[in-house]
């Protein structure tokens, strides 16, 4: 499934980006479109606004405090030129008959339906989701819950039980091939020169003074903390992977 999110940048924006990477995070999910940053350089912004927005499983409406975008010195409304994007975008995804859904920042109250263009105001008949940051997973959980239904997902607490199975996994096959490569090492090295090019090399890296066994030791542990730091980045790496793929369209 891919998403839209639209917001009004000078309104929402932090609120959109938590919002985006928690999307991501879910397998089901296949691209987030974030206004500018997902639209290729070079392209029509108009064109790939509605191009995304018919590709689009949803259209998630996110509504703060200036939504509208009022001009405290002149009273103007942004929502009600005919040019502004939010409204072109909201009402592109209603006329494509998009699955649209208001969700309503912190304590934001839903607008009523004099103060929306025409061709918004069917959002006022939607049963809109409410995003508190103070209770953020809580409520993106709820959110999920409207967007899927009653369709499986893998829920936030399971990913990072998958992501961290596959951490451990890339650890006990890193420390497997550290010994079965140390073994190798140290029977090749007793076999051809009896132990002495080994330790020679040892005591060259940790110093005169130190025992060969010991240093052997030294090594093998050090390895085996390089595959535990590798393997506990891997679920970093698999979110910003997967991130960077959303956003190329892959």
């Amino acid at each position: 499934m891919r998403v839209f999110l639209s917001y009004r940048r000078a309104d929402a924006e932090a609120e959109a980006r938590s919002i985006e990477q928690r999307l991501l995070m879910m397998p089901d999910i296949k691209k987030v479109f974030l206004d500018h940053e997902t639209i290729p350089t070079g392209e029509n912004f108009v064109l790939s606004i509605q191009k995304a927005i018919k590709q689009a499983g949803v259209v998630l409406v996110l509504i703060g405090q200036d939504w509208r975008g009022v001009n405290s010195d002149t009273g103007a409304v942004r929502l009600m030129d005919p040019k502004d994007f939010v409204r072109l975008e909201i009402a592109e995804a209603i006329k494509a008959g998009r699955q649209v859904i208001p969700v309503l920042l912190n304590d934001t109250p839903m607008p009523r339906p004099d103060e929306l263009p025409a061709e918004l105001r069917p959002l006022t008949l939607i049963n809109a989701a409410r995003v508190r940051m103070e209770e953020f997973e809580e409520d993106i959980d709820k959110l999920l819950d409207g967007i899927f239904g009653t369709r499986p997902r893998i829920s936030r607490w399971q990913i990072p039980r998958m992501t961290a199975f596959r951490a451990l996994r890339l650890m006990v096959y890193g420390l497997a091939l550290a010994i079965v490569f140390l073994v190798l090492l140290g029977v090749i090295n007793q076999q051809v020169t009896g132990g002495g090019t080994l330790h020679l090399l040892l005591r060259d890296w940790l110093g005169s003074e130190t025992d060969p066994d010991i240093g052997f030791l030294w090594l093998l542990v050090h390895l085996v903390l390089d595959v535990a730091i590798i393997g506990a980045m891997a679920p970093f790496f698999y979110r910003l992977l997967k991130q960077r793929r959303s956003r190329r369209g892959t």
